[in-house]
């Protein structure tokens, strides 16, 4: 999928248009409080200047670079990148981190998630007792609880010792859920779901796979022909008789 979308115009026309009439101009936030239910608390607000405090603020977070783990992309950047590796890539990681005072976003590679033990969804990886999250199962490098629940993802960080050897490496376990608050804070983004209890996701082109091949080929065919008879230096004249 990455090479038809580095590769291909149509595939790259197709993804960035998607991209750009969801993210920025495309879906905005909208504070809109049930009322009703914050009556039923006994809370009274004053809806209007709710939405548009929350608005502000959160366009002036969003257009800010300090939104971002590394302070590199605003936020609108990081939700096009996001958007895009999810139709492309399939899957990836987002981790929400507190710092400075502040909720910043790190994205990660779905290709970097996976098992530190050879496994996979048939044949699962079952967590040490003297490690984290001891009796749990890992798949595709996603953990899971004896309840199905997802309590943390296993990423593959670089090891500066593996060399060459790409299987050798380091991994970090990172808990899905706060211990603090229990809200969730790491989440995988999925392009298509391929079964119910498979958690990983699959690239969104790879139903037009062929469908780009075939475009291609007949697009350098076209084009390969009109670049050969523009080659020629003479001309075929027929007269009547």
């Amino acid at each position: 999928s990455w090479q038809a979308y580095l590769e291909s115009d149509a595939a790259q026309l197709i993804v960035n248009k998607y991209s750009m009439s969801v993210i920025g101009s495309g879906l905005k936030l909208q504070a809109s409080p049930h009322e009703n239910l914050l009556a039923l608390q006994g809370i009274t607000l004053d809806a209007q200047k709710f939405q548009d405090t929350i608005e502000t603020y959160f366009e002036n977070f969003s257009e800010s670079k300090l939104s971002d783990y590394r302070e590199e992309k605003a936020l609108k950047k990081l939700m096009s990148t996001q958007f895009i590796n999810k139709l492309v890539g399939g899957d990836l990681l987002v981790i929400l981190r507190y710092k400075k005072g502040k909720i910043t976003v790190q994205l990660i590679d779905g290709s970097h998630v996976w098992n530190p033990v050879m496994g996979n969804d048939y044949f699962a990886w079952k967590v040490p007792d003297n490690q984290p999250g001891a009796g749990n199962w890992v798949r595709n490098g996603i953990e899971y609880d004896t309840d199905g629940q997802v309590t943390a993802y296993y990423v593959r960080v670089a090891d500066p010792g593996a060399g060459q050897n790409y299987y050798t490496g380091k991994f970090q376990r990172i808990e899905a859920k706060s211990k603090s608050t229990g809200l969730t804070m790491v989440y995988l983004v999925k392009g298509l779901e391929y079964r119910i209890d498979n958690r990983r996701g699959i690239p969104f082109l790879s139903a037009v796979l062929e469908a780009l091949k075939k475009l291609e080929r007949y697009k350098e065919a076209t084009v390969g022909t009109a670049e050969e008879r523009a080659k020629l230096s003479y001309q075929v004249v027929q007269r009547s008789f």
